[in-house]
């Protein structure tokens, strides 16, 4: 259900703090329903869900019912008739029309409008996500160590970043592990909120640290998340 739950909200454009207002639930819950940390939740719960979603409990529950409401069984050929005549509500997911495929001309150009013309002396970072619910602790810094020693290696003198500008915590995370606001960056207006901004990173490399870095990149990249 958590993959349904978190696809039916982002077609209601809805946040998981705005979908638990509107159904009187908290955030928490909904996050661990859609993490999969909590895989199951009482019956008032989903009805709530669903009038928050302004939806159907079927669409929310993803299959239609084989026991009605009388609690007499509906044979096997009713069932998959009403399969047969509501295929929206229970056909696979599909992707958001609008999205865009993540591709490396797609990155350079975000990147570029974000940093606008550089020359080649630093490496980029972009788009590093976690999904903490099935990664393991420690898998963000792991791959943010490896993408500067490969940056290093390069012969780059430094790394940079872009964040948004409103997770104070993703912001912190960045500054904690070495890197320092270097600018920001006004993003495009968003449907219905005000534009997003972001957060200019960068974590410059000493010589020494440098040379350090190439020397040690062909038996540190072997290391795994959580040994470091």
């Amino acid at each position: 259900m958590g993959d349904r739950l978190a696809w039916l909200r982002r077609m209601a454009d809805l946040t998981q703090e705005a979908l638990a207002e509107r159904s009187g639930l908290s955030a928490d819950l909904i996050k661990k329903l859609e993490q999969k940390r909590k895989h199951s939740t009482r019956l008032p719960t989903l009805h709530a869900l669903a009038k928050g979603l302004g939806v159907e409990l079927t669409a929310l529950l993803g299959d239609p019912p084989g026991v009605p409401s009388t609690g007499d069984a509906d044979p096997p050929r009713l069932v998959a008739l009403r399969r047969a005549v509501m295929p929206p509500l229970f056909a696979p997911l599909p992707e958001p029309n609008d999205t865009e495929r993540l591709t490396i001309p797609l990155l350079r150009r975000e990147i570029a409008d974000a940093w606008g013309p550089q020359p080649p002396v630093a490496g980029y970072v972009h788009r590093l996500v976690v999904d903490r619910s099935s990664a393991q602790p420690g898998t963000g810094r792991f791959l943010l160590r490896a993408a500067e020693r490969r940056v290093a290696a390069a012969g780059r003198a430094s790394v940079r970043l872009d964040c948004p500008a409103g997770n104070t915590r993703l912001n912190a995370y960045y500054l904690n592990a070495g890197y320092r606001v270097v600018g920001h960056k006004a993003g495009k207006p968003q449907p219905g909120g005000a534009p997003k901004s972001f957060t200019l990173l960068e974590k410059t490399f000493g010589s020494a640290a440098r040379a350090e870095r190439q020397a040690v990149s062909g038996s540190t990249d072997k290391t795994t998340p959580g040994t470091e």
